[in-house]
């Protein structure tokens, strides 16, 4: 029994007066203390929140008559002469009087409702009320607790199981007992499905078989939990909960790279990550101090929402609905909490409010991604193996550059000939502002060098005009993009988060001293690098809307020349204007130089740079000082064998790095972009109410953080007075493994859901998770898979089929479809075609033709070969909008939301897919194969 002031303290808390318990006034009779106790939590709650609920429970919008039934502060104390329920007086309790009137108008349900409370139901109400209306909390909101005490119950074996011993006891009461032990052919077959999703080879078969000590079974176990395939049938469980696919969803359904996820959860399963530390990493893994590639990677769980690519959608609109995806795949997953009914009322059956749904919301709706074409914020990582590959490729260019970097006094000398040279024979010349001009309000500050500083406002888009007098003719113009200090990340853009700078016009007027202003001509252009769709002819072209940009290598120094249609007469000056059009994408410091001569080169080579060579030397950026050691091994014969290697080893590097996968991940909006969150009213996001703050719902007795972030709702899943979490988990795993759960309804521990089989059980399992196991999984199942009840016999006995006729209670072991994955791994196992092949890109077995024949798609089926063909059901490519048919039949879903559990059905195309589909029948003849030359084998 809890006390008042605890009960108060959690009626009060939004709606969680369900749970409240009220010890029975002095009226109560005794006669109702000595009849059976009626139970609110199992008895009378399923009735109200069936019948009454709706118009008397926690949804303030839909009440109706101004009280509710959920809370007994309010259906104990409504009304000054009339109360809904009088405990231990059901006559003069209004809500008798209603539901046993005969007038249409008082009578409740109301008509219009179409059913009434059945006899038996308004007796358990009545004696319920006649034992005194006591009401308690609903079943999964209390604190599980340890029932199990081998100390307090002498007869029993302390070595007894506890599913065991809870399975036994609920079977001897209906007269029955467990099956015995199934055969070792059959119980290896079994506990090889469960956790790996493949049955054992022959070898294994004969090595369980001959081996007699008594923890044989054990050792197999061991074994299995011990195999990389264990994580592979782990995660596509994992991937119904995520929501997973291979594509965007919606209309359009582009491709979507996300398997790096996919491995990061195999990889997770099979290292044991303890499941707080693996629900941390999914849904707060980039808040976590010094957080990882991997830790990222990790977060896209919630980056599997769909996003909307069809022209003219509202991104906001669908940004919103993957917030609330995530709001409601995160209570079921983790809580078995039908959140997403409060997005758009307070919850009729459960205390959730619709204050605290958007409370949740304010927590998820400060991440980066907003319904983004390119799912942007992505992180490139490479795979294990590909890793391995770049620093081959790294070890081997350094041998090289240490070899042409070695000391070489011909060599040294011959470079400082060539310096020399080209000092004396340079063309460039950096001409000297006389002042420079912004339409935006930078300030471009000239320096003895001839470069300009850009300081002063960054505005969206800058336009500048530098003026220089004219000293001698002028043919060709250059232009540096510097580096400097005292910019943001050193330049050479402004931006601090991107130093990319779009050029998108660069024109040259000369002023004659006449004053005649003539606008010059450029017949030809080119720069040392070109962003893919920016080359520098976009920034002489004449349109505003394109230009030059230099991305990935937005962190270096850039240069670009420009030769004019005929050359500018020593007379006046000249103005060269910089437009740059491109949000926030503007030069941070830059210098222009101009020749007599045009430039012929057809690209910019390290012989434009020869007027960097009055830089001096210490003061050299490392992109120039390898264009002059380029150029000079360009033109050293002893060196250009190593030049010519080291120019290879780069390509391979570059070409590698291209093939690195990169995946949307979570990330946090930066404190001065976080978003403002309002209440949906109705769920929509175009009518938005009153401002809410971040927050947990106040559901149990754990600590409430002010201002929480994801990182703080991990903790709150995970705290020890957080009733769901364990319990939620522990039965997801028993119903893979027994076929249901101890609580049937694994998507819903609210009111709504089905009540435990096995209350007791399932709280001794969840405190055995959290606590002993350290929430390791595969301790928990080595510690189901290894109990008397999961090793039973699966016969069924007809004193069994006629007390047990659901197998509710496990008198015998179920018998249990495999999953649409593991019935296709099966055969390929079995006709030897599987392949052994971990994670990588998705693949695309077999399916029938013309399937993607889809509007706005070129995306097309690429029917793999070889090995591929025939890798796991787990890494066939998952096309929202078309999923792998053959699968579909098998009750596979399409990955649009949060499968909890999928539906088992029995229809005759399961059977055709058996015999048609073109991976059966390559396996049934992979099979005859082997069948056949056995036979002819010579013994």
């Amino acid at each position: 029994m809890q006390s008042l002031a605890r009960i108060t303290g959690f009626a009060g808390a939004a709606f969680a007066g369900i749970c409240a318990l009220a010890s029975p006034p002095p009226t109560v009779k005794v006669a109702a203390q000595l009849a059976p106790r009626i139970s609110y939590r199992t008895d009378i709650l399923p009735i109200l929140s069936r019948e009454c609920f709706a118009c008397h429970g926690p949804d303030e919008v839909a009440r109706k008559g101004g009280f509710r039934l959920d809370l007994p502060s309010s259906s104990l104390n409504h009304g000054k002469t009339r109360r809904a329920i009088v405990p231990g007086n059901p006559s003069k309790s209004e809500m008798i009087q209603r539901i046993t009137s005969t007038s249409d108008t008082l009578k409740m349900p109301p008509p219009e409702v179409g059913h009434r409370l059945k006899k038996e139901e308004v007796a358990t109400l009545k004696s319920w009320i006649d034992q005194g209306a006591i009401y308690e909390k609903h079943w999964s909101f209390l604190t599980p607790v340890r029932h199990f005490n081998p100390t307090k119950k002498p007869a029993l074996d302390t070595k007894t199981h506890l599913v065991d011993y809870y399975i036994h006891q609920k079977l001897s009461r209906i007269g029955l007992h467990q099956n015995p032990e199934a055969d070792k052919t059959t119980l290896l077959r079994r506990v090889s499905l469960d956790l790996i999703g493949l049955p054992p080879t022959l070898s294994d078969l004969n090595t369980f078989l001959s081996d007699r000590s008594p923890m044989a079974y054990e050792k197999q176990v061991d074994r299995l939990l011990a195999s990389p395939r264990y994580g592979e049938h782990w995660a596509r469980l994992w991937m119904d909960l995520a929501r997973y696919a291979d594509s965007k969803g919606y209309e359009k359904d582009h491709e979507r790279s996300i398997w790096r996820w996919r491995d990061w959860v195999i990889e997770a399963y099979n290292e044991d990550i303890p499941y707080d530390k693996f629900s941390q990493l999914q849904l707060a893994g980039d808040l976590i101090p010094n957080s990882t590639d991997r830790d990222q990677i990790a977060t896209a769980f919630h980056r599997n929402t769909p996003t909307n690519d069809e022209g003219g959608t509202d991104d906001e609109e669908f940004r919103s609905i993957a917030v609330k995806d995530r709001i409601d795949t995160t209570g079921q997953v983790w809580m078995g909490l039908t959140l997403g009914c409060a997005k758009c009322h307070t919850h009729k059956y459960d205390p959730i409010s619709q204050t605290d749904y958007y409370r949740l919301y304010a927590i998820w709706n400060q991440t980066e991604d907003a319904d983004l074409y390119d799912d942007a914020p992505r992180i490139i990582v490479p795979t294990t193996v590909q890793r391995v590959r770049l620093q081959q490729l790294i070890d081997e260019r350094k041998v090289i550059e240490t070899n042409i970097n070695a000391h070489d006094p011909v060599r040294d000398a011959a470079q400082q000939e060539w310096e020399s040279s080209a000092r004396a024979k340079t063309i460039w010349k950096r001409i000297k502002p006389t002042g420079v001009v912004s339409n935006h309000g930078a300030i471009g500050t000239p320096r003895p060098d001839g470069s300009i500083l850009v300081s002063g406002t960054h505005a969206r888009t800058e336009s500048l005009i530098v003026k220089a007098a004219i000293n001698t003719a002028i043919n060709s113009f250059r232009l540096d993009l510097l580096k400097d200090a005292s910019l943001p990340s050193n330049g050479p853009g402004r931006s601090k988060e991107d130093q990319n700078i779009v050029l998108s016009e660069f024109t040259i007027t000369h002023v004659t001293t006449a004053g005649i202003r003539k606008r010059i001509k450029v017949t030809a252009s080119r720069a040392d690098f070109e962003q893919t769709n920016w080359p520098i002819q976009g920034a002489t072209d004449g349109n505003p809307a394109t230009g030059w940009a230099f991305s990935p290598q937005n962190t270096l120094q850039h240069t670009a020349v420009f030769d004019i249609e005929s050359a500018i007469p020593a007379d006046g000056t000249i103005e060269i204007q910089l437009d740059q059009n491109y949000d926030n994408l503007s030069s941070g410091c830059f210098a222009i130089s101009v020749a007599q001569t045009h430039q012929t080169s057809t690209r910019v080579t390290s012989a434009d740079v020869a007027a960097s060579l009055f830089i001096p030397i210490a003061d050299r950026t490392a992109a120039v000082r390898d264009q002059i050691r380029d150029h000079f091994l360009e033109t050293y014969a002893p060196a250009a064998e190593m030049l010519a290697a080291l120019n290879k080893i780069k390509q391979k590097e570059t070409e590698l790095r291209a093939t690195f996968p990169s995946t949307p991940i979570m990330r946090e909006l930066k404190a001065n972009h976080s978003r403002v969150t309002k209440l949906h009213n109705r769920g929509s996001f175009l009518d938005q109410g009153t401002i809410v703050s971040a927050g947990l719902p106040p559901l149990f007795d754990t600590r409430i953080v002010s201002n929480p972030t994801r990182l703080d709702a991990v903790k709150w899943l995970f705290d020890t007075q957080n009733p769901l979490t364990a319990r939620v988990s522990v039965n997801r795993i028993w119903s893979r493994l027994f076929g249901r759960g101890i609580v049937e309804t694994e998507e819903d521990f609210g009111t709504q859901g089905s009540a435990p089989s096995h209350p007791e059980l399932l709280d001794d399992l969840a405190l055995l998770y959290q606590g002993p196991l350290h929430w390791s999984q595969k301790q928990l199942l080595r510690y189901l898979v290894t109990s008397r009840t999961y090793k039973q016999s699966a016969k069924r006995t007809p004193l069994a089929a006629q007390k047990d006729p659901e197998n509710r209670w496990l008198s015998h072991m179920p018998r249990v479809r495999l999953s649409a994955e593991s019935i296709r791994d099966q055969a390929l196992f079995v006709s030897g075609l599987l392949s052994t092949n971990i994670g990588g890109p998705p693949v695309m077995p077999p399916q029938p033709a013309g399937l993607w024949k889809a509007p706005y798609s070129e995306m097309q089926w690429q029917t793999a070969s070889g090995e591929q063909r025939y890798r796991r059901g787990l890494y066939t490519y998952w096309r929202r909008s078309n999923p792998y048919p053959s699968m579909l039949t098998f009750d596979a879903g399409p990955g649009d939301v949060c499968t909890i559990k999928r539906i088992r059905t029995n229809t005759p195309l399961q059977a055709l897919v058996t015999m048609n589909d073109p991976v059966y029948v390559e396996a049934a003849g992979a099979l005859a194969e082997q069948v056949i030359s056995l036979r002819h084998t010579p013994k």
